[in-house]
């Protein structure tokens, strides 16, 4: 399976809920502890809603591009409490914890992502933490706003390996670089 071409927007769909894809809700403008913030919880949505928390692109650091270690996952830009921002999928740092979802300013080496080859699906394993891979919490089913964490790796279960979907366009969907223009 081809690793996913950076500068593509993809929806990751895990295998266990293919008609699924990572996204997020804005739960409140503040995080636990009461730091001003924007609490954004990582779920699962159905790829019928074309949210731009879906919309995601791989950057590849060094030569992740051939070798699937080193990737940083983006959204499209989303208006939010820093006004146009991208956010970058990170570890938070704990072990079997809530996936993090931080304004890309904010990026550190724990967003960053190895793709090990399953099948036809990938095992998103962070790279900070090998311990730990991308997963749909859960045993099924996945209903949408499903949380996505991160946790040990359990051998290749459906809810722990993912597909990089393009992320077509569409007349609804408005570039990034026309968003930044406006």
């Amino acid at each position: 399976m081809a690793l996913p071409i950076p500068n593509q927007w993809y929806f990751l769909v895990p295998q266990c809920a293919q008609d699924m894809a990572l996204g997020a809700m804005v739960v409140s403008s503040t995080i636990p502890g009461g730091q001003p913030d924007q609490y954004i919880v990582p779920v699962l949505r159905p790829i019928t809603d074309r949210d731009p928390f879906q919309r995601w692109q791989a950057y590849a650091y060094g030569d992740a591009g051939s070798s699937g270690m080193g990737f940083a996952f983006y959204t499209d830009y989303i208006e939010s409490i820093y006004g146009l921002a991208k956010f970058v999928m990170m570890y938070g740092l704990n072990e079997n914890n809530p996936l993090v979802l931080q304004d890309w300013r904010n990026m550190s080496t724990a967003g960053t992502w190895n793709l090990i080859p399953y099948g036809d699906f990938y095992a998103v394993q962070n790279a900070y933490d090998t311990d730990q891979n991308l997963n749909v919490a859960g045993d099924g089913p996945y209903p949408a706003d499903t949380p996505i964490l991160t946790w040990d790796w359990s051998g290749g279960a459906p809810n722990e390996i993912w597909k990089f979907v393009e992320f077509d366009s569409s007349p609804e969907m408005q570039d990034p670089e026309d968003l930044t223009r406006s």
